[in-house]
């Protein structure tokens, strides 16, 4: 059995988190669905994960990508997205 390779970052937590902080701003602007048909659960989950349930446009693709190749962690773009990792799994 082979075993997979550890992806590291280039950079570092605190340089991650700080582009984060940087593209918050670009994140509020995408485009939010009405969330009054909503059901109980949806909405609860938006708690903790803001963007849940809100269709992907191409920017937000977009910053996915962009942001999966220099942070190499699915949760820091789960996090700047503020979705879950779940989210980000294609699924």
């Amino acid at each position: 059995m082979s075993e997979v390779p550890i992806i590291v970052p280039d950079i570092s937590e605190k340089e991650i988190d700080e582009l984060i902080i940087k593209a918050k701003p670009h994140i509020v602007r995408l485009p939010n669905r009405d969330p009054t048909h909503f059901t109980v659960q949806e909405k609860e989950t938006r708690e903790n994960y803001p963007r849940a349930y809100e269709y992907w446009t191409d920017r937000e693709m977009e910053i996915m990508e962009r942001s999966f190749t220099k942070f190499q962690r699915v949760e820091k773009v789960a996090e700047l997205l503020e979705i879950s990792t779940s989210s980000t799994s294609g699924e």
